[in-house]
């Protein structure tokens, strides 16, 4: 295709009156059919743009398929558990089974159900420190 350096400048010319339509609510201009080649070559340019890393394009593109994902699929969320160490394993795990204490005993062998228990208190202590 060939284009023109006036073309250029009359495309964008129209991009411009486009947006000011857009944000005006107006009908935007109809593209002129002199200006068909011109359109696609900022197209093209736009394509190019968006893939080059780190471009405003790039940006800009990511954060459109970003919001498209959030309104197809909802805000996205995930859950997070810490625990301080391996040794609060086995209270995180009766929490988590309804206080079935018989069932976590057998899986941590050295957990004990009992938070009057002295090991359990020592362990609360060196959790808090």
């Amino acid at each position: 295709m060939q284009v023109t350096e006036k073309e250029l400048q009359a495309q964008v010319a129209h991009q411009l009156e486009v947006q000011k339509s857009l944000l005006s609510g107006a009908a935007f201009p109809p593209l002129n059919a002199i200006l068909w080649n011109a359109d696609r070559a900022m197209t093209n340019l736009k394509l190019v743009q968006s893939s080059l890393s780190g471009s405003q394009a790039e940006r800009e593109d990511m954060w459109r398929t970003m919001y498209t994902l959030r309104n197809q699929f909802g805000s996205p969320h995930f859950m997070l558990t810490l625990t301080p160490s391996g040794l609060s394993n086995g209270m995180v795990a009766t929490i988590a089974r309804g206080n079935d204490t018989e069932q976590v005993s057998s899986l941590f062998r050295d957990f004990t159900a009992d938070l009057s228990d002295e090991s359990t208190v020592e362990r609360t202590r060196k959790i808090r420190n």
